[in-house]
């Protein structure tokens, strides 16, 4: 029997009805994924995946991704920092993927385990998968991706996610399907680290092509890459596991700024919207002319006003906490999103996310912002440079709002617009003051790689030593209740302390041609390259 044949369809998994409840209606008619997973000294789980069905609708689909248009740099490598992110889920395969519930399901790896302290996990890889170029997927793959993430030469901002667990020596490969990870210390959420999206596997000793070939083992294979131009192109994929992808193709085309990337699916230049999020105005816009529609995914998407903490005047905790306090989180959801969304209360964790600590919406506070500001030495206020961009449809009414809460305790903002084409890599944990966004991640991942001291991801250059230990104890407990009662303690220093004021996390809303079918097709709002189908 075929490692095909042996596989279950992708409805035959379910959905947990709670989950199904959580997403809303934003999630009807998109495919189920799996949704399985292990936790620290069990075994994961051992399902062989799930394949598509053998039909397809065909077609290709024009997708608008964001970036910096203009950069020789632009590169198809997941671990480069200048990687096209809406490309990666089409061209590479992942050891794990998150599951419709939020937990680990197979991709690469079709199961793992642990040991008792959660310092060592071995991961059997699925077999008979080959690359793009025909070379076959080896656990010596899995060894030399992870290596190469952990050389800081590469620039992945998955090193500050891997590198306070494990060292290039800690990854061993027994014997073709297995690989095993002995961690530095313990990480007892160690399988929803390895779904980083910087975490796709390239082949053996691929590092000097693979920003340009982009060879991997997932769906779509490269046909055309333009750096300068911004467009990339793809083909099905005939020997995926999963089976045939449901398209013939996808092109992918640069378009930095928001409001063109909606004007470009308005003129019928584009079928899908993927880069950043749609605004609300803009979604509106779109529902209302005929054969375009929207999708509405609650997620834990956030934007943030990053403020860098080793430098004046944030380097005083109490600057950080008076420009907290002067938020209303409330008004910012309704100006920003008009609802869209929930308040975040400057906590960056997903809203359903099993480790979330959930607290009351904080109110403004002008007085305490005053009085903190005049202890920090600023009894007249301070005047403050806000850096954003239009490369997000939020930034400017996030901004706005902002500049408008932030007047009455004295806190004299100024908004400087910039390039779209240039922001990320000019401010990018460069900027003193500056607005940025991330999607969603799990809290194990998402506090090593965007607030742990050590991590070059680290938006704001908090350091921590409080917030560090508090994340190291967590990942060693092997008790689900301990490690979320330390990952609630991580949270509070985090919102008290942080360089980051995080007003609200906003729903997912694509928008795309109405003859889209099978999308999202991921809990996180991201398409399943794989069901993504279209009609004629």
């Amino acid at each position: 029997m075929s490692t095909r044949s042996r596989l279950k369809p992708a409805w035959s998994y379910g959905l947990p009805r709670r989950r199904f409840l959580q997403l809303g209606s934003g999630l009807v008619g998109a495919a189920a994924l799996a949704a399985c997973g292990s936790g620290a000294g069990s075994s994961g789980p051992s399902s062989s995946g799930a394949p598509v069905p053998s039909s397809r609708v065909g077609g290709r689909v024009r997708m608008a991704f964001g970036g910096d248009a203009g950069n020789s740099n632009i590169s198809l490598d997941p671990g480069s920092p200048n990687r096209v992110y809406e490309a990666l889920g089409a061209l590479y395969g992942y050891l794990t993927q998150q599951g419709m519930d939020g937990q680990p399901m197979p991709d690469l790896a079709v199961k793992w385990s642990s040991n008792e302290t959660a310092d060592q996990w071995t991961f059997s890889l699925r077999q008979g998968v080959i690359f793009h170029n025909g070379q076959p997927f080896t656990s010596a793959d899995v060894v030399y991706t992870f290596r190469r993430t952990l050389d800081p030469a590469t620039g992945s901002g998955a090193l500050g996610v891997l590198a306070p667990y494990l060292d290039p020596a800690g990854i061993t490969a027994p014997d073709p399907a297995t690989v095993v990870f002995t961690l530095k210390r313990p990480q007892a959420d160690w399988p929803t680290m390895l779904y980083a999206y910087q975490l796709g596997i390239v082949p053996q000793n691929a590092g000097a092509t693979i920003g340009t070939t982009g060879v991997g083992t997932g769906p779509f294979i490269l046909t055309s890459f333009n750096r300068d131009g911004g467009q990339v192109s793809l083909r099905f994929n005939p020997n995926y596991w999963r089976g045939r992808p449901q398209l013939d193709g996808l092109d992918l085309i640069l378009i930095p700024d928001a409001s063109a990337r909606t004007n470009a699916l308005l003129a019928g230049q584009v079928e899908l919207i993927y880069a950043g999020l749609v605004s609300v105005a803009d979604a509106m816009r779109i529902k209302a002319t005929s054969g375009l529609a929207t999708w509405e995914v609650p997620s834990g998407y956030w934007n943030s006003l990053s403020m860098r903490c080793d430098a004046e005047p944030f380097t005083d905790v109490r600057v950080r906490q008076a420009f907290k306090a002067v938020v209303d989180e409330d008004q910012m959801l309704a100006q920003m999103v008009q609802g869209h969304g929930k308040p975040a209360g400057n906590n960056p964790v997903g809203l359903i996310d099993p480790y979330r600590l959930t607290q009351p919406t904080p109110k403004p506070d002008i007085a305490k912002a005053k009085q903190l500001l005049a202890a920090a030495g600023h009894p007249d206020g301070l005047s403050i440079t806000l850096d954003t961009s239009t490369v997000a449809a939020e930034f400017s009414p996030l901004t706005q709002t902002f500049q408008q809460q932030a007047a009455a305790a004295g806190i004299r903002v100024t908004i400087n617009q910039h390039d779209p084409k240039t922001y990320w890599n000019q401010f990018l944990t460069k900027g003193l003051f500056y607005t940025n966004l991330w999607g969603p991640r799990p809290a194990a991942q998402l506090l090593n790689e965007a607030f742990l001291s050590t991590s070059k991801r680290n938006e704001s250059r908090w350091a921590s030593p409080a917030l560090d230990t508090l994340i190291g104890q967590a990942a060693a407990s092997t008790d689900v209740t301990a490690r979320t009662q330390l990952y609630h303690q991580a949270q509070q220093i985090l919102v008290e302390e942080s360089g980051s004021i995080i007003p609200i996390q906003v729903n997912v809303i694509r928008a795309g041609s109405a003859k889209l079918r099978n999308f999202p097709g991921r809990a996180d709002g991201r398409p399943d390259y794989v069901t993504l189908a279209t009609e004629e």
